[in-house]
């Protein structure tokens, strides 16, 4: 039985990237045969287990832009051979009216990492130049259109949380078999960081991000700073392709911001290693989720930083309370109330020491959110449906 698991990246964002990477490398050490393959606009090559296409768009800029926009699913079976697979995990490239005839025409399981619909209409909340706010109108009358009769020729679903495939579901009015399988992340390519300790002057926060998204709910935070009246000094260190203009100024004289831009993994191990702690997204409401599974919150794990986070994740509540690693906020627009975060700090810090915290951190990454642990979901899942023409609507965990 053959398998592949397509991606289709119009634009490169590292997070992604790495997440599709640690799958590969997960299904190779396992001996699946499952090929990884990111059709993308500019590289074609083998990257370790990972196989980059140039996607067949067109000659001109504009063709492939139109393309992009209107003919996703043609432009996949124009760049491989899907066919030759018995099977294909197929990470939802949004929908368009070329969807159907290729869902009728090939076994295809669509993996969702968010409710769409809601996803792409949280965008519209933030300000965006005319072009930009145009062609994401399009994409959502596209996916009204389009994406019900899509996921209903779906051979089966994947959604990352139960809430995404419960709602997907409910969108297709269809009866179609489901497997909740969330994020992972390959825990031994990630170094083990730590945090510094707090020393009770200045709180050094970090944020990272390929760009900044509506539901990280940077501005949840950035507000909470506004209002802090403390004599504590705090810097919000945030990585990723993030500028002021993106937050605005706190107008706080005991904070400030440092933008450190885009980083490589060692420079940003040397970032993170002098922080106390660190953000991963406080806005899951903008989507209307309550849960997700960040692959902020796993690489904050895998490295030994503790964070916080605004919503449910169901891989981070076996964590043991004695040494407890995040701070759980309400799923709402409320700015971070900064003593809280004062209070999370110092209770992790007098429960045990920083290296006993980042050493737990790092086996409960191992345990509970290495890839290794959830690939083979993806296998068994294949195998089900491949051999059970007639599989029944379940959510499997």
């Amino acid at each position: 039985m053959r398998m592949a698991y397509i991606v289709f990246m119009p634009s490169r964002i590292a997070g992604i990237e790495r997440s599709i990477r640690g799958k590969a490398e997960a299904w190779a050490a396992m001996g699946a045969d499952v090929d990884v393959i990111v059709l993308n606009p500019d590289i074609a090559s083998s990257d370790g287990p990972v196989r980059l296409v140039r996607a067949n768009a067109g000659r001109t800029r504009a063709g492939r832009f139109r393309r992009s926009l209107f003919s996703r699913f043609d432009v996949i079976e124009r760049s491989l051979d899907i066919g030759a697979y018995d099977l294909v995990f197929l990470r939802y490239p949004c929908a368009d009216s070329s969807g159907l005839p290729f869902m009728r025409k090939y076994p295809v399981v669509l993996e969702f990492h968010s409710a769409m619909l809601a996803e792409m209409n949280s965008h519209l909340d933030s300000p965006l130049p005319l072009p930009v706010r145009a062609v994401k109108h399009i994409r959502i009358d596209l996916e009204r259109r389009h994406g019900p009769n899509i996921l209903q020729n779906a051979h089966g679903i994947i959604g990352v949380t139960d809430e995404i495939c419960r709602l997907e579901l409910e969108r297709s009015g269809a009866d179609i078999p489901a497997l909740t399988a969330p994020n992972g992340i390959n825990v031994d390519a990630v170094p083990a960081t730590g945090f510094l300790p707090f020393d009770g002057r200045h709180l050094h926060i970090a944020f990272v991000g390929s760009l900044l998204n509506p539901w990280h709910g940077l501005d949840r935070f950035t507000r909470g700073l506004a209002s802090y009246r403390g004599q504590t000094r705090i810097t919000l260190h945030l990585i990723g392709n993030i500028s002021k203009r993106d937050l605005g100024d706190c107008a706080n004289a005991n904070v400030e911001m440092h933008f450190h831009g885009t980083l490589d993994r060692s420079a940003m191990t040397n970032v993170l290693k002098g922080m106390n702690v660190a953000i991963s997204s406080l806005a899951l409401f903008r989507k209307k989720l309550e849960e997700a599974c960040d692959l902020k919150s796993r690489e904050y794990t895998a490295r030994g930083v503790p964070f916080i986070i605004g919503h449910r994740d169901p891989d981070l509540e076996a964590i043991d309370d004695s040494r407890n690693f995040l701070l759980q906020l309400p799923n709402t627009a409320a700015p971070v109330d900064v003593d809280q975060l004062f209070a999370f700090v110092e209770s992790f810090n007098a429960a045990c020491t920083a290296d006993e915290l980042r050493d737990y951190m790092r086996a409960y990454a191992g345990e509970h959110l290495d890839w290794a642990v959830k690939v083979p979901k993806y296998v068994e899942f294949g195998k089900a449906l491949l051999g059970t023409s007639d599989s029944s609507s379940r959510n499997e965990s």
